[in-house]
Formats: C-alpha cells, structure tokens, sequence
C-alpha cells in the first residue's frame, strides 16, 4: 500500500507565537489540507481513470480512503490519502456474459474475454465475475484485476498528484489565513 501525505513545514510558521494567532493560524492549515488532500484524491481519481474503468465511486470509498488529523497542534497536522494494493474484482468493471465466457473492459478502448467465466449475484447481492477451479461444478473462485497502486507506479504520477495537493494547499491557506485572523484579532 501506497501511502501520499500533505503536510506542513514547521519552521516557516515560527513568527506566530501568540496563543490567539496560533490557534487562527491551526484553523487556517487544518482547512487548507483538508482541501488539499481531497484534491490529491480528486486527482489521483481522474488520473487513474483515464487508464481503468472503474467506476469513481469504488475509487472514493475504498481504494483512496483519506486520514485527517485529529490534534489541535500543528506538529499533529498531516493528512494522507492511502493507495491500497488490494486487487479489483472483475465485477466492479463494466462486464458483459457471453456464450463463450464474460466479457470485460478494465483498460479503456479494450475489450477482454475470460473463457468459461460466469457472472452470478450472490445472497448478499454482490453482482461478481467467477470461475471454476477445476473441471468439477465446485469450487468457484472470484476473479480478480489489478490493483490502483499499479497505476500509482507510472512515471509522474504520484509526483503531480502530490504537485496537485501542494498547489491547492497554498491557495486555500492564502485565502483563509487573513480572515481567520480577523476572527482571531476581533
């Protein structure tokens, strides 16, 4: 697993000493990596499906899950966005049953067909690919893809979704740094 975190430099925050400026200055960095890290997300997301058709919402809830700090410090403050190594089921993929076996698009523009592969809803509802371990009826064994991580291996990528989360993070702490002073100070 694959780990991206957004965080700050202390040593830049120093001139802040005072306890009320301080706190201003914790709200402001705690907005603006919050906004940070969903843009990471937001754009590891798109970077990832313009390979993969996985369905964004798979992306959000399971492959990408996002930590937020919980202290009220700025020595506690990071938040990081988890590239899991789990593989996708096939299911999760826009697949079609054939006479021959299931067909599957993982790869935009490219069609696969697994041989002797079914499609079958279970009891619980999940809506899966499956294949025959041997020749006999049982056992099935669910078939599963690549993992998200692979993608995040790509030359470039994780740097500009990290060059992303950065660029987000100084625009948004521009913004909010003045008027969580004046809440501060007034």
């Amino acid at each position: 697993m694959a780990v991206i975190s957004v965080g700050i430099d202390e040593r830049e925050l120093n001139p802040f000493q005072n306890q009320e400026i301080e706190k201003a200055l914790v709200r402001a960095v705690r907005k603006a990596g919050g906004d940070a890290i969903r843009a990471v997300r937001a754009d590891g997301k798109r970077r990832v499906r313009v390979r993969k058709r996985i369905k964004s919402q798979f992306l959000h809830d399971r492959a990408m899950p996002l930590t937020f700090p919980r202290g009220q410090t700025l020595e506690a403050q990071v938040w990081q966005m988890a590239v899991t190594g789990k593989e996708i089921p096939l299911g999760r993929y826009p697949s079609r049953q054939t006479k021959r076996g299931v067909s599957v698009q993982v790869n935009k523009g490219r069609r696969k067909l697994i041989e002797g592969a079914f499609i079958a809803t279970m009891h619980t509802g999940h809506v899966g690919v499956f294949m025959r371990e041997g020749a006999s009826r049982l056992p099935i064994k669910h078939a599963l893809s690549s993992r998200v991580s692979d993608v995040f291996q790509d030359k470039g990528m994780a740097p500009d979704v990290l060059l992303r989360g950065h660029t987000v993070f100084g625009r948004t702490f521009r913004r909010v740094l003045p008027l969580e002073l004046a809440k501060a100070q007034g």
